[in-house]
């Protein structure tokens, strides 16, 4: 499989980003039982660390989005919580919780993407920066009150300075990191991993920014990696998913040794949520074997499989 990087450095004109007033602790309380009611009740999961294992050939990505550990930024692995974590959450939600109907969301797409009916994001700026790759663009910047997804963590927060990436071009958006000069004195930075061809992610500050009314975001540097956008070899595994599993069949007659499943939530509006990434693996799979693996970030609706990848 081919891949690229790509690197360079480019400053943009000043824009002053100006915020809007939206609703307020309770919108947000309201944001975060809905989610945990279309994911089946509130499956939860912590993150055990960015993965160790190399999963992306050597030089695809660039240095500054491969973590200490070799991995690349943007994508985790998950373990199950304890029962009694989730027992406590339980607890935590009583009393809270809002009914709603389950819903199929629409798949991300250059057709199904409405800007509008992201829930708990407020546009602020549109384009608020030319970078240095024609195919990849910030449709606009704002801020994002709701569930902070980027960590894994899907805390509660408020007004978090947040980026619509679209890919546009006809390949993967393998990993991709943005950075903004804030009043000359500051920094903000967002990262997004595994963006299909023609989708659109609504990505959050990594650091939780607030967005504030006084802020002034020079973009100052952004970086990429590319991957060739077939990268679910549907002609070798069939997965499909279900809450908190994953089951992966094995459609050939050869053995594998471990497979790693890529996958990313949805949302309303047809767009991803976050920029970040989960990945699970399955070991040890032989000739037309189905195997299944727990996916703590997986819900049924609101998760999609976006990249299988065979480790080598």
């Amino acid at each position: 499989m081919k891949r690229k990087a790509g690197r360079k450095k480019k400053k943009a004109d000043r824009g002053k980003i100006l915020i809007c007033g939206i609703a307020g602790a309770a919108v947000v309380l309201l944001a975060v039982c809905v989610f945990w009611a279309l994911s089946g009740g509130g499956k939860l999961n912590e993150i055990a660390g960015v993965s160790g294992e190399e999963s992306v050939p050597e030089g695809s990505v660039p240095e500054e989005m491969r973590m200490s550990d070799g991995s690349v930024a943007g994508v985790m692995m998950q373990e199950t919580v304890s029962a009694q974590e989730a027992e406590q959450f339980l607890k935590e939600m009583e009393g809270t919780q809002v009914k709603v109907e389950q819903q199929t969301l629409p798949e991300p797409s250059a057709e199904t993407f409405r800007e509008e009916e992201i829930q708990g994001y407020v546009k602020q700026t549109e384009k608020p920066a030319r970078l240095t790759r024609d195919d990849i663009e910030i449709i606009s910047v704002g801020n994002y009150s709701g569930i902070f997804v980027e960590d894994g963590s899907n805390d509660a927060v408020v007004d978090v300075a947040s980026a619509l990436v679209r890919n546009n071009s006809d390949e993967m958006l393998l990993a991709a990191t943005f950075t903004f000069r804030v009043n000359d004195s500051e920094t903000a930075e967002f990262v997004v991993s595994n963006l299909p061809a023609g989708t659109t992610a609504l990505v959050q500050e990594k650091n939780r920014r607030t967005f504030s009314q006084s802020d002034v975001y020079v973009l100052e540097d952004d970086a990429y990696g590319m991957a060739e956008n077939e990268q679910l070899q549907t002609d070798k595994f069939k997965v499909t998913g279900s809450d908190g599993m994953l089951t992966l069949e094995n459609l050939t007659q050869q053995s594998y040794q471990k497979v790693y499943v890529y996958y990313k939530y949805v949302q309303q509006g047809g767009a991803f949520l976050g920029g970040v990434t989960f990945r699970t693996a399955l070991e040890e799979i032989g000739p037309g074997e189905t195997a299944a693996v727990e996916a703590g970030h997986f819900s049924e609706g609101i998760s999609q499989v976006v990249m299988v990848e065979i480790a080598e």
